[in-house]
């Protein structure tokens, strides 16, 4: 069963880069790796937060998962 959970894990290493891409791979877990500083991933979820913040006061009309999809 799908989980909703994500995990940031920030290796100190390239070796421990190596391990954690290598236990993914093992595990065929989907992954994704990001260039972006913790100071841009913050800011990147205090925007998301707002705007689902204002989605849910009605002041914004909440946009269609495919859409947002596809623009990507």
């Amino acid at each position: 069963m799908p989980t909703q959970d994500i995990f940031i894990i920030e290796p100190n290493t390239s070796e421990e880069a190596d391990a954690l891409k290598a236990f993914a791979k093992a595990l065929k877990l989907k992954f994704q790796i990001s260039k972006k500083d913790k100071s841009e991933i913050l800011l990147d979820l205090q925007e998301a937060v707002k705007e689902l913040n204002l989605v849910k006061k009605g002041k914004t009309k909440a946009r269609d998962a495919q859409e947002l999809l596809n623009e990507l």
